[in-house]
């Protein structure tokens, strides 16, 4: 929310679903490795807003 927050802001409109999708895909956090239960854990990356909103800020420039 606060990236679409940010961008809508910022460019003045939404970011598009899949557009978002990739972005979180792009700049999350990968998944590590469960020590206890001794396998990967996976089910997508960890949204990391900040370096979400980063690449934005970069790639509008």
């Amino acid at each position: 929310m606060a990236i679409q927050s940010w961008y809508k802001q910022y460019i003045g409109e939404v970011i598009k679903p899949k557009d978002m999708r990739s972005l979180l895909i792009e700049t999350g956090t990968p998944q590590g490795y469960n020590q206890t239960s001794n396998k990967w854990i996976n089910i997508g990356p960890l949204p990391n807003v900040r370096r979400a909103i980063s690449t934005l800020q970069r790639r509008l420039q």
